[in-house]
């Protein structure tokens, strides 16, 4: 009788282990593996967002900032960089103004525009009396999403300004610093 069970169930066990590989037969020839397999390039365009025609404008009257180091156009014609200036008296201001130019083959959208906050050190009390302003030419302001097509240029005003009202100039120096702004253009 035990011998019976045994051959029972080994009866069992080779018909299950006979299914089990049956299905994966029959699971293997009703499945297929769909693949594609392609290639693509793009060609090269030429990008070409940049700075032009950087200017410091004339002053007229008394109330120049003295220009320790003006600035200048570097890394590419995308970084302005390099202005050091004192400011002696309330007025005193400097304005540059220069270009920012699409020289490439593709309309360009300003994406992001940051323009930073001055500090001060070693007292923030004569940062609230900077002005520091970045405007088109024209006057308006400049924002996100504005575009620039290709061959257009597009002039700007930079003005940096220790404000009239300010009624004591401070007894040290102060090193006004974080005179930043930041241009992203992507494809429109």
């Amino acid at each position: 009788m035990d011998s019976i069970k045994r051959d029972y169930k080994e009866i069992l066990i080779a018909i299950l282990i006979m299914g089990i590989i049956s299905m994966t037969i029959v699971y293997a020839n009703f499945t297929r593996r769909l693949q594609i397999i392609n290639m693509a390039s793009v060609n090269n365009t030429n990008w070409d967002i940049h700075f032009e025609n950087l200017v410091q404008k004339p002053n007229s009257n008394s109330d120049a900032a003295e220009i320790i180091s003006p600035a200048v156009i570097s890394e590419g014609k995308t970084i302005i960089s390099g202005l050091d200036v004192n400011f002696n008296k309330p007025g005193d201001y400097v304005t540059y103004t220069f270009d920012i130019v699409n020289n490439g083959e593709l309309d360009a959208k300003l994406y992001n525009y940051v323009k930073s906050t001055p500090t001060c050190e070693p007292s923030d009390v004569i940062c609230n009396s900077i002005i520091y302003s970045i405007k088109y030419t024209d006057g308006s302001n400049i924002k996100t999403s504005d575009i620039l097509k290709v061959n257009e240029r597009r002039s700007v005003t930079l003005t940096l300004k220790l404000d009239d009202s300010v009624t004591s100039m401070p007894g040290k120096k102060i090193e006004i610093s974080n005179i930043n702004a930041v241009f992203d253009y992507v494809q429109n």
